[in-house]
């Protein structure tokens, strides 16, 4: 039958954005406003010294552990400080 042997709509089941969104997944989550959770993450406590820093230097090498918030909070971070007001 050409559907791989698993009986389902593979191609419906495999379709980009299908999923349910916007659903809390855990407690924590459903319990916790955004901006409750963003303070949560460790990179939370060093936002500002991280601000200081940026402006300060041309260029900045950020590491931190899987899940501190480097990728998700920087550019909100950067945003909030009006990093792009100008595009």
């Amino acid at each position: 039958d050409g559907d791989g042997g698993g009986g389902g709509d593979y191609k419906a089941d495999a379709q980009f954005g299908a999923q349910k969104k916007n659903e809390a997944v855990s407690e924590f989550a459903m319990t916790k406003t955004i901006a409750e959770q963003r303070q949560f993450l460790p990179i939370y406590g060093c936002r500002d010294t991280l601000l200081t820093v940026i402006r300060d230097n041309s260029v900045v090498i950020l590491v931190g552990e899987t899940g501190s918030g480097k990728t998700t909070q920087i550019s909100q971070y950067l945003h909030e400080d009006g990093y792009t007001n100008f595009g």
